[in-house]
């Protein structure tokens, strides 16, 4: 029997996710070799020698059904999840890391290691942030699965991404999409002549090639005024132009498909639970990592019942406060996991509910507490994203 309360959802690993999206459009363009789906679904997809994956950062399913009038050409494609659902969802925690680990390596978060956003060092006594990384972690050996690119290049389909010039040497980057060589595109107008170059240099060599393309002012929209914000909603109607243009350009018998890494909530500041007002909150606690919607507490063994009661009486019904073994055996981070993954995960698992978050004024950077547009969490509005096609 699980243990969320029905307004918070599990992945779904098993019938569409990200963790698939990567693989199966590789697959779509050579001959099938480059991996088997983690969904046991069926995706149905055209053959073809050309591909374009646009990813919004930022864009929740709900969000874009909601706002479908400011975004109606992705609001008029068609379905690309299985059996044709225009929704498929992330892994967990519902951030930008772990989703591009899904999608870079096609493997569940307990499988790519990069299990949330801000997670211990295992035996080091120190977080790691998986966006800016750690100098002193090899990206290889913190994810050492094969990627997709990797993959794919050994089944003869090519991956390059495009996107911003920081990315080419991150340690995520590195970790997670080592075999796509970026090309650097900053702005909209950028990302979409480099894109369509790419793809007709493809078509006109006869090579098999996916063009990877991310674009984030969606989520820097979101986080900074939130998502009911009027520059949200001007990003989204940017990001309905770049899908359109890019499907515009693209030479013919080549798809295009749009996802997303998470949706957001919007968390007012009066909602947002602050541990530096809360000592008991910071008791026995060796570390608070993971992010405001879904944080990983670290605490000694002895102490974990107590940590663990304590904040579930604290937090009451605005969260779900799981240790780590019961977040596995709800399936959070998958079926399966490496081993030396585990003591990356907060020994507690706290899931927030509702439009509520937890931050730490007296550790985190004050950027991160003014955060308006917020995820990590399991509610539908953060878990679901758009998988969309067009072909040209």
């Amino acid at each position: 029997m699980s243990l969320l309360p029905p307004d918070l959802r599990s992945p779904s690993y098993r019938t569409g996710s990200l963790v698939d999206v990567m693989t199966m459009i590789a697959n779509s363009l050579g001959s099938g070799q480059v991996g088997e789906p983690v969904a046991t679904a069926t995706w149905k997809w055209p053959q073809s020698s050309s591909a374009v994956l646009l990813l919004v950062d930022g864009l929740g399913a709900s969000s874009l059904d909601e706002h479908a009038h400011r975004a109606p050409f992705l609001s008029a494609l068609d379905g690309a999840g299985p059996d044709g659902s225009r929704s498929i969802t992330a892994g967990f925690p519902t951030t930008t890391a772990t989703s591009l680990g899904c999608l870079g390596v096609g493997a569940v978060p307990g499988q790519h290691g990069i299990v949330g956003y801000r997670v211990a060092i295992p035996g080091a006594g120190r977080l790691m942030s998986s966006l800016a990384w750690d100098a002193a972690v090899p990206p290889g050996q913190w994810q050492p699965l094969a990627t997709v690119p990797e993959r794919a290049g050994i089944a003869g389909v090519q991956v390059v991404a495009v996107g911003p010039a920081k990315f080419a040497d991150s340690g995520l980057n590195r970790a997670v999409l080592r075999g796509a060589p970026l090309s650097s595109a900053q702005t909209a107008e950028e990302l979409v002549r480099t894109a369509v170059a790419l793809a007709n240099d493809a078509v006109a060599a006869g090579h098999a090639r996916l063009t990877y393309v991310y674009w984030g002012g969606l989520d820097a929209a979101g986080h900074r005024y939130g998502v009911a914000s009027s520059p949200w909603r001007q990003a989204l109607a940017e990001a309905d132009r770049l899908a359109r243009t890019i499907a515009g350009e693209l030479p013919a018998e080549t798809d295009l498909y749009v996802t997303a890494d998470h949706g957001m909530v919007d968390v007012a500041e009066r909602d947002r639970l602050d541990v530096a007002d809360r000592p008991e909150l910071r008791a026995e606690v060796e570390m608070l990592g993971g992010e405001a919607r879904a944080r990983f507490v670290y605490a000694p063994s002895a102490a974990l019942d107590r940590v663990r009661d304590t904040w579930r009486s604290v937090l009451g019904d605005r969260a779900v406060v799981l240790t780590r073994q019961q977040a596995l055996a709800e399936g959070l981070f998958g079926p399966t996991w490496r081993s030396e993954v585990l003591d990356r995960i907060g020994d507690l698992v706290v899931v927030m509910r509702g439009a509520w978050s937890v931050v730490d004024s007296a550790a985190e950077p004050a950027e991160l507490l003014r955060l308006v547009g917020v995820h990590g969490s399991l509610t539908a509005d953060e878990l679901y994203v758009p998988l969309l096609h067009a072909r040209r």
